[in-house]
């Protein structure tokens, strides 16, 4: 496929261009965002209609293309902190919607049951006294719940039987379901330090440690994102827009434009190979996530 990253043809090729992320992989990442744009809404003036089930699937890609736009925006905007958030986010999604898709509609459809549990409770506890806010929350649940073409009676069975969607199974669960093992630990367990606040992620992205191994406050710190995140993150939306391409077409929802877009996604995927060809060669094990 003749591209304007056809001059790429071995990783000696693009490693000129790795030191600065504006000069390959934001770029990249850029053209990842215009693609997936083209696949989500191929027609200008006709949206592509999806039912209740297959929605579930859309609805997961659709937050992991937004997510990936936020991004890039943090990335360029410096901000370390986000972007992990943001990839642990996108993991997880991403794997949420594999199932989704393994497991068809019946899991779909538990999935949009299991959701409201949490509405039933509060139906439960103030139905009979609700106050003007609670009353208002019981009257869009008993709405959405009948839109979903489910009773209440259908919830409060989910409920006592402790049906919980995904099958019950723990994320680890559905890491290995779909041999997502070597990504779970550096993406989803490590980047669990962002969401619990440990002392890891803490000290490196938001202190200063001075030449005596004292801690200070600088304000004017600054974290540049190292490429290999860029490029991690990328080839795992990669991969997660194939795996949607490739149900678009199982519902026969998958358009020339789409398949066009399937082939710029392809030579992307390429160009991200020798990158993280040499982002291996050069990173060691022993550093930190953040250095």
């Amino acid at each position: 496929m003749l591209s304007p990253y056809s001059i790429f043809k071995t990783p000696e090729d693009v490693r000129p261009y790795i030191d600065d992320n504006e000069n390959l992989i934001l770029p990249i990442c850029d053209n990842i965002v215009f693609a997936l744009g083209k696949c989500l809404d191929p027609f200008e003036k006709d949206f592509v209609i999806y039912d209740r089930n297959q929605a579930t699937v859309l609805g997961a890609f659709v937050k992991q293309y937004q997510l990936f736009q936020s991004f890039v925006r943090a990335s360029r905007d410096g901000d370390v902190a986000a972007t992990i958030i943001f990839q642990r986010i996108l993991f997880e999604a991403f794997i949420k919607m594999k199932y989704l898709i393994k497991h068809g509609e019946e899991a779909q459809k538990e999935y949009r049951l299991c959701s409201y549990k949490n509405r039933y409770k509060v139906y439960q506890a103030h139905k009979d006294d609700a106050n003007h806010i609670t009353r208002i929350s019981i009257e869009k649940f008993k709405v959405d719940i009948k839109n979903e073409d489910f009773s209440i009676e259908d919830i409060a069975e989910a409920d006592a039987k402790k049906r919980k969607s995904f099958g019950g199974k723990p994320f680890s669960q559905l890491v290995e379901e779909f041999n997502q093992k070597e990504t779970y630990t550096p993406v989803y367990g490590y980047l669990s330090d962002s969401i619990h606040t440990d002392w890891g992620e803490t000290r490196q992205l938001f202190l200063h440690e001075t030449e005596d191994a004292s801690f200070v406050y600088n304000p004017h710190k600054e974290i540049k994102i190292p490429a290999r995140q860029l490029a991690a993150q990328s080839q795992l939306m990669l991969e997660s827009s194939f795996v949607f391409i490739d149900w678009l077409e199982s519902v026969d929802k998958k358009f020339e434009i789409v398949g066009i877009m399937e082939s710029s996604l392809k030579e992307l995927q390429r160009v991200i190979s020798l990158i993280m060809v040499n982002i291996l060669e050069d990173y060691q094990t022993d550093k930190y996530l953040y250095e």
